[in-house]
């Protein structure tokens, strides 16, 4: 996957990070990053609330990647 993005979108989509923080359930602790068309999509749950967040984007190459959450609140 390969995109390009600006700041404020990058610290729009940090947000859906602040729903992944359960330690008990590592997986949780981590956002989804979907990139296809013009679209980047975060997914992150705590298993009791979702959120998903769709902002353009320029995807050179889709793909998907699963990120900590805490390493993507930290490119804030």
């Amino acid at each position: 996957m390969k995109i390009t993005i600006s700041a404020e979108v990058l610290a729009q989509l940090a947000t859906a990070a602040e729903v992944s923080t359960d330690s008990a359930l590592p997986i949780l602790a981590h956002v989804k990053l979907d990139a296809e068309g013009t679209t980047i999509t975060a997914t992150a749950t705590d298993s009791y609330a979702l959120v998903i967040m769709e902002r353009e984007a320029i995807v050179t190459n889709p793909g998907s990647v699963l990120i900590s959450g805490k390493q993507l609140r930290s490119e804030e």
